[in-house]
């Protein structure tokens, strides 16, 4: 059976260094990709096209509560972006023994994604769930966007409740461990998901061991989040907790 891998995450909790790894384990991820993000470029449109079409704001908590309503498969507009991601993937992406897409807005999107895997027979969705401490995301969201978010810790909140149950065969990863001990978590995905890499790890090591930097982190933070100044969030510390 064919498997196909979705790297699940809020924004800015190292998915774009989870997809590079991937790639460097010879990881079938279509073409074009986005430069350093890994996200591909006819999927990313495809889903900007989605949100823009409700009016959400993805870098905003402005549209909390959003979700696709439950008739979106009667919307013909909706029909046409589902028959291109169908496309995209049938053409790109499941004919391949292991592929993977990574994008930010997947997890707000899920129910179009299982409408998609639906129509694939003998093909195996699965996903990395991103993780990261919420102090270090709040820090990143400031450094990256500025102050174009006006509620960041609402905002990481917002991005969080669509990971909390992932309807395909999943396992987390934390954006520390993969900069840590990269390897072990390479590995353990591996066993997790029961995934073969095309590309053995000793024969990319020195590849992944030049992309990979620590110092890169915006913000690295050992400190729980009800224990920092920004503590008293309910939105954050309640998905935090969870």
């Amino acid at each position: 059976m064919n498997k196909i891998v979705m790297v699940l995450t809020t924004l800015r909790s190292g998915s774009s260094l989870m997809a590079g790894i991937l790639h460097k384990l010879g990881v079938s991820m279509g073409s074009p990709l986005k430069r350093s993000y890994y996200e591909h470029v006819g999927i990313d449109k495809i889903f900007c096209d989605i949100l823009n079409y409700y009016n959400v704001n993805q870098i905003s908590a402005a549209s909390p509560g959003f979700k696709l309503p439950d008739d979106w498969r009667s919307d013909g507009q909706l029909a046409v972006w589902f028959g291109d991601l169908v496309d995209i993937l049938d053409n790109e992406l499941v004919s391949r023994r292991l592929s993977a897409f990574k994008n930010t807005k997947t997890a707000m999107l899920i129910p179009i994604m299982q409408g998609v895997f639906e129509g694939f027979n003998g093909v195996e969705p699965l996903a990395i769930v991103m993780d990261r401490n919420p102090v270090e995301i709040i820090h990143s969201y400031e450094r990256y966007y500025g102050n174009s978010i006006d509620d960041i810790p609402g905002t990481y909140a917002y991005h969080k409740s669509f990971l909390g149950d992932v309807p395909f065969r999943n396992t987390t990863v934390s954006y520390s461990e993969l900069l840590d001990d990269w390897r072990g978590t390479v590995s353990r995905i591996a066993t997790d998901l029961d995934i073969e890499w095309p590309n053995s790890i000793d024969a990319v090591a020195p590849a992944i061991e030049r992309f990979l930097d620590p110092d890169a982190r915006h913000f690295y933070s050992n400190t729980n989040l009800d224990e920092d100044s920004l503590s008293g969030n309910e939105a954050v510390d309640e998905h935090y907790a969870n």
